[in-house]
Formats: structure tokens, C-alpha cells, sequence
């Protein structure tokens, strides 16, 4: 008798990517808190922020499940 076992591992791109923010101008000089939310990826999908064409390192990262 033989047994097989095997694992398929699936990856999906996010269903959507937002950013969440107050419709609002921003205004150069001040500081501004930018949320991106992204839904239906597995795994999690990993996001990273651009700024004038260089990564912004410092920035922090939350998952949650639902």
C-alpha cells in the first residue's frame, strides 16, 4: 500500500490596495499619517511606501485577519 501525501501552496495577488486618508490638499512641510490597506492576498501582501523614487524604510507595518 502506498500512501501519498502532498501540499499545494496557492499565492494570490490582493483583491485591492487603498489608501486611507481624508480627502483632503496636503500642504508641503507638514507631517502626514497615510494608511494603505490591502485585502484577498495570501499570504499577506507586503506594501512599501516611494518617495520621489527612494523606499521609505521608516515606516510600520500591521496585519490583521478577518
Amino acid at each position: 500500500m502506498y500512501i501519498i501525501v502532498f501540499c499545494l501552496f496557492v499565492a494570490v495577488k490582493p483583491l485591492d490596495v487603498r489608501i486611507l486618508a481624508a480627502n483632503q490638499p496636503l500642504s508641503v512641510g507638514r507631517r502626514y499619517d497615510l494608511r494603505c490597506q490591502s485585502t484577498g492576498s495570501r499570504p499577506p501582501a507586503k506594501l512599501t511606501w516611494w518617495k520621489n523614487g527612494l523606499r521609505l524604510d521608516r515606516t510600520k507595518e500591521t496585519v490583521s485577519f478577518t
